[in-house]
C-alpha cells in the first residue's frame, strides 16, 4: 500500500473526529484532499473497492451534520466511480464555508467594536456625572476584554485626563506603555499626564524619550516646552520652542511661546539684576 493512500485513508478517518469538533470547513477539506490522492493514485482493485467503502462512510457522516445542512441544504451525492462529481461538490461546499467563515469574522469583528464603542460611552457617561466607582469598574472591564489593546488604554487614559484625573489617566498610559514600549504617541501622553501631575522631571524624560524616536517632530518639542513653562524653566523652553520653529516655522503657538519664555527670562534676569 503507497504512502499516499495511507494518507488518504488518514484524511478520511478524520472527518468524524473534525466534525465531532465542529471543525466543518476542516472536514471538507480533509475529505476532498482525499478524493483528490485518490484520483491521482494508481490502485489495485481491492484497494479502491476498500477506499470507496471508506469514502461512502465519511460522505455519509459529513452529509449528516447538522451544522452543514444549516449553511449547506443540497444534499452531497456519492457513488463508486463518481469521485471527480464529489471532488467538484467539495470544492463548492468548501467555497461556500470559507465565505460564510469570512462573513462570520466580520460580523464578530463589528460586535466586537459595537461593544466597545458602547462600554466606553458608559464610562464616559459616567466620569461626566462623576461616578468615578462605576467609571473604574467598566473601563477595567473593558481592558480586559481587550488585554491587548494599547490604543484603547490610551483612549481611556484620555478621558480621565481630560477630566483632570491624571493619577488614573497616568495608570492606562503606563500600561499602554507596557504593551508597547516604543510608543511615540504613548510618550507623549505620559509626558502630558506627568506635566498636569507636575513631575516635570518624569515629564522631560517621557519628552526626551519620544523624541529619541521622532526627533523632528515639532509637536514634542512644543510639548517638552509647556513642561518647562509651568516648570519655570524659561531658557529651556526657549530652546524647545526654537526647535518646534525650526521644525515648523510656521508653527504661530511655538512662535507665541517662544516670545512668552524670552519675556519671562528677562524679567527674571533683571530681577536677579
Amino acid at each position: 500500500m503507497s504512502a499516499e493512500l495511507n494518507k488518504a485513508r488518514s484524511k478520511l478517518n478524520g472527518v468524524k473526529t473534525l466534525l465531532k469538533q465542529e471543525k466543518l470547513l476542516a472536514a471538507v477539506m480533509s475529505l476532498r484532499e482525499a478524493v483528490s490522492i485518490y484520483l491521482r493514485t494508481q490502485l489495485l482493485k481491492h484497494e479502491k473497492q476498500d477506499f470507496q467503502r471508506k469514502l461512502e462512510e465519511a460522505v455519509f457522516q459529513l452529509g449528516s451534520d447538522v451544522n452543514l445542512k444549516q449553511q449547506y441544504p443540497l444534499q452531497i451525492e456519492y457513488a463508486p466511480g463518481k469521485e471527480k462529481t464529489l471532488q467538484h461538490q467539495l470544492k463548492e461546499i468548501e467555497s461556500e464555508l470559507q465565505e460564510s467563515t469570512v462573513s462570520q469574522a466580520k460580523e464578530q469583528l463589528s460586535l466586537m467594536e459595537q461593544h466597545r464603542e458602547e462600554m466606553m460611552q458608559e464610562g464616559r457617561e459616567q466620569l461626566d456625572r462623576k461616578e468615578l466607582d462605576q467609571a473604574d469598574k467598566t473601563f477595567r472591564k473593558l481592558t480586559r476584554e481587550f488585554p491587548d489593546d494599547p490604543e484603547l488604554k490610551i483612549e481611556v487614559g484620555d478621558l480621565y485626563l481630560e477630566r483632570n484625573h491624571t493619577t488614573e489617566a497616568l495608570g492606562y498610559y503606563k500600561a499602554a506603555h507596557r504593551d508597547d514600549p516604543e510608543s511615540v504617541n504613548t510618550f507623549n501622553k505620559l509626558g502630558m499626564a506627568l506635566r498636569k501631575s507636575r513631575q516635570y522631571d518624569m515629564a522631560e524624560k517621557a519628552y526626551f524619550e519620544a523624541l529619541k524616536r521622532a526627533p523632528d517632530d515639532e509637536y514634542l518639542f512644543f510639548n517638552l516646552g509647556r513642561v518647562y513653562i509651568d516648570w519655570q524653566k524659561w531658557e529651556k523652553a526657549g530652546k524647545a520652542s526654537e526647535k518646534a520653529l525650526k521644525a515648523n516655522p510656521d508653527f504661530k503657538e511655538a512662535g507665541k511661546m517662544l516670545s512668552y519664555a524670552r519675556k519671562k527670562q528677562k524679567s527674571e534676569n533683571q530681577e536677579k539684576a
